[in-house]
């Protein structure tokens, strides 16, 4: 008969000096391994913000949660006399218990006159009025008329239909041969009429005769 120690699986010392290792070894594995993880997630964190305290906004905190906020809109339609016109901004703030008026940022646009010019507007702000279809430019307001003249003012109110332009303010206009100075303009008739109003001061370069050769 064997003894019980006969029946004892013996570990050769080699294999048994590897597992004693590993058991020392796993505590710091599993650390590293965590480290490793905590790692991970704090750059995920970090990507989508979450640590930086602002994250970014919906709409723009100037403009009111019950406005309709539209980026890069463009207004088109006919006037009485059938020609296009189109009206454009960077930014259309639309109020929704005003939905006829809309605010424009950094305006843009154009109308047709009845011999096919065009006639172009700029300005920084701007209010359109859907129900009367009539423009309010304000700031750096800048209205063409290619080949004929530039006007230059603060302000102007435009009757889009009729192609009618008005401004109670300073406006300086360069014309081909000079310049006008004037505290308001009319701009009417489809555009053929030009008054200007209030303390208006002209200088017009002189026409060279066709017989002058003075340079």
């Amino acid at each position: 008969m064997s003894s019980r120690t006969d029946a004892i699986h013996r570990v050769p010392p080699r294999r048994a000096a590897r597992i004693v290792a590993r058991s020392r070894l796993a505590p710091y594995i599993s650390g590293a391994f965590a480290l490793i993880v905590l790692a991970l997630i704090g750059i995920f964190l970090y990507q989508t913000g979450t640590f930086t305290g602002q994250p970014k906004p919906v709409l723009d905190a100037d403009v009111p949660a019950d406005h309709v906020t539209v980026t890069d809109s463009t207004i088109t339609g006919l006037d009485s006399q059938k020609q296009p016109y189109a009206i454009s901004a960077t930014t259309a703030i639309q109020d929704k218990d005003k939905p006829n008026l809309i605010n424009l940022d950094h305006v843009s646009g154009s109308t047709n006159r009845t011999n096919g010019e065009k006639i172009t507007f700029q300005s920084q702000k701007g209010l359109y009025n859907s129900d009367g279809k009539t423009l309010d430019l304000d700031k750096d307001v800048v209205i063409i008329s290619a080949g004929r003249f530039t006007a230059r003012m603060e302000k102007a109110h435009v009757i889009v239909e009729e192609k009618r332009l008005t401004s109670d303010v300073p406006v300086a206009v360069d014309l081909s041969n000079g310049t006008i100075n004037a505290n308001g303009v009319e701009i009417s008739n489809d555009g053929n009429n030009v008054l200007f109003l209030n303390g208006v001061k002209a200088h017009f370069r002189s026409a060279k005769s066709k017989g002058d050769s003075t340079p």
